[in-house]
């Protein structure tokens, strides 16, 4: 049914009105980070390594992480099994763009502080038609030892 003449089903403020809501709601900070994909690496004599170019920072600022709904998946690395973990990173809708591949690590949570400094890769990120958040669909494993 459509809405009644002369109004409109949702409040063309209604994107303005919700983003200082969830932006209070980001109690966490994190800093999102791009991997250099442009540039060859470069043969460090004196490590015997590659050094790849640094990242470039893509935001750095407050977030909100949840774990995601049935995000539980266990993987084998190095005929290891490993818990993937699927967390979804909030961060405010006027942020810069994020990508897939993009590193997300968290650098404050009062609510989890193990988590602090663990890096987790954006998986994906998701759009729509109203928006008040970015949210980032990440990935997190644990480390592993042999």
């Amino acid at each position: 049914m459509p809405p009644l003449p002369n109004h409109r089903l949702i409040h063309p403020r209604f994107e303005s009105h919700h983003r200082p809501v969830t932006a209070d709601g980001m109690t966490a900070e994190c800093a999102i980070t791009r991997p250099a994909s442009a540039g060859t690496p470069v043969f460090d004599e004196a490590t015997a390594r590659s050094q790849h170019p640094a990242a470039a920072s893509v935001y750095t600022g407050a977030c909100r992480i949840t774990r995601a709904p049935l995000s539980a998946a266990n993987v084998v690395v190095a005929d290891r099994p490993v818990d993937n973990a699927r967390y979804v990173v909030a961060i405010p809708a006027d942020a810069p763009l994020v990508q897939a591949g993009d590193l997300v690590t968290l650098t404050a949570c009062d609510g989890d502080p193990a988590i602090v400094g663990q890096p987790m890769p954006v998986t994906d990120v998701t759009h729509g038609s109203i928006t008040w958040q970015r949210d980032l669909l990440c990935e997190f494993s644990q480390p592993t030892t042999r």
